[in-house]
């Protein structure tokens, strides 16, 4: 049993307040309208988030207002509020970079190479300078404000010390350590620990348990140098269907088919793997906040193994939010820096260098060790984005098929890559 509930980590974690400047901006009491695609009142209806919108609010002199976009799809609200020159919002966030491009291609947003300071990506978290540069454009075209928010969903293997112990199994941080974490050990550790306990003829431990079966196929894709699209020649085309793809694909469909380590899908992936039921979880650092709690067993956090094909440990993010602006915004630059005040996303109202202090605090309550934090330190620094574009013209229903047997993944990824690279040039406007 863990010594506690969680491992407190001691971290001298810096106030993220920073001297406060007088705002740059004065909005004349107006009301300025933010939409988010969930309720934000639990954030800043009380206490510090409160105390801080106030602040906000004062130095500025306006009427911040949050609203929730209907329909949890802000893209058609935003080209149709432009179109019809009345956006319902002065600045929209948005779930992913896909949105945003979908939204810059129609022209209903505001391009702010010119409107953001020059020192704007240098005054972001350094974890973030690349997300905003490389993520916030569309055709070269500045368009998204970066949101930083705890842990970016990175992408990892959670798994269950408590049983690997019991069963005999390597410990995955010596593993990961010496460059041995692959996906034969993977494999080798799954296939071990599947087996049925009791003696009743039902399995009742699992190597592997998937939260998001389609999200473990992108990251093992990843983790075995593939790229669901790269950028060729100034073109972003489909490469789903290139041999690193497939074999990651053929992999986990003999994973959940053939050596049937995953989980019985009718049982939730979390709640097995909380139960002690599952060897490995895959999933992201977010949902280490859930075991803290609810789990007895100690458990830890590791990159995905890598690939035949893998050069290093990889980890991927499926979420990047942006805050972006219609194309009708007549303060603009007051705009972007009402949003930084509020979100404290740049060095005027943050200090950056306390930043990552705070965010290893957070995430050192959710933890049983230090191993996963040095883990999270290391994907912090190499994390990378998947671009999902907007489902790429059916691909999650084509993953599924493909892992779990269906469809043969060579020829069901052929199939869909042409319907997909025309979604894609469609979305990207690209020839």
């Amino acid at each position: 049993m863990k010594a506690s509930t969680v491992l407190l980590i001691s971290l001298m974690v810096l106030s993220l307040g920073i001297a406060a400047q007088a705002a740059e901006y004065d909005f004349g009491g107006e009301t300025v309208t933010f939409s988010f695609m969930w309720d934000l009142t639990p954030q800043f209806g009380e206490g510090e988030g409160k105390a801080h919108i106030d602040w906000v609010e004062e130095q500025f002199n306006v009427d911040i207002e949050f609203i929730v976009t209907p329909g949890y799809d802000p893209i058609e609200a935003i080209i149709s509020g432009v179109m019809a020159g009345d956006p319902k919002a002065d600045v929209y966030f948005l779930q992913d970079p896909p949105m945003m491009k979908r939204v810059a291609r129609e022209g209903a947003l505001y391009p702010l190479d010119d409107v953001v300071s020059d020192d704007y990506f240098s005054s972001l978290p350094s974890m973030f300078e690349d997300y905003a540069e490389n993520y916030g454009t569309y055709k070269g075209t500045l368009y998204g404000l970066c949101y930083v928010d705890d842990g970016l969903l990175l992408e990892g293997i959670i798994w269950n010390k408590t049983l690997f112990e019991r069963e005999g199994l390597p410990n995955l941080y010596e593993l990961q350590e010496n460059d041995e974490w692959t996906w034969d050990v993977f494999e080798e550790i799954a296939v071990s620990a599947t087996r049925d306990t009791d003696a009743d003829g039902t399995i009742d431990q699992y190597g592997l348990a998937d939260y998001i079966p389609v999200y473990t196929a992108i990251s093992l894709i990843y983790s075995n140098g593939g790229r669901l699209s790269r950028n060729i020649n100034g073109k972003e085309v489909i490469t789903f269907d290139e041999p690193q793809a497939i074999e990651a694909l053929q992999f986990l469909q003999k994973l959940r088919t053939v050596e049937n380590t995953a989980t019985d899908p009718f049982l939730p992936a979390l709640e097995q793997f909380e139960r002690g039921n599952a060897a490995m979880l895959t999933g992201d650092c977010v949902l280490l906040s859930r075991f803290a709690t609810s789990m007895e067993d100690d458990y830890g956090f590791v990159f995905y193994p890598k690939g035949p094909n893998g050069t290093e440990y990889q980890s991927t993010t499926k979420r990047l939010h942006v805050f972006v602006i219609p194309a009708t915004a007549e303060n603009p630059g007051a705009l972007v820096e009402l949003t930084n005040a509020i979100w404290r996303t740049t060095s005027t109202y943050t200090d950056v260098d306390a930043f990552m202090d705070d965010r290893l605090g957070s995430f050192g309550q959710s933890v049983c060790d230090y191993e996963s934090i040095d883990t999270f330190l290391a994907m912090l620094e190499t994390w990378t984005a998947v671009h999902y574009w907007e489902n790429m013209g059916g691909l999650w229903g084509t993953l599924d098929q493909a892992i779990n047997g269906h469809a043969s993944p060579a020829s069901a990824m052929a199939e869909l890559k042409p319907v997909a690279q025309t979604a894609l040039d469609e979305l990207l406007q690209q020839e």
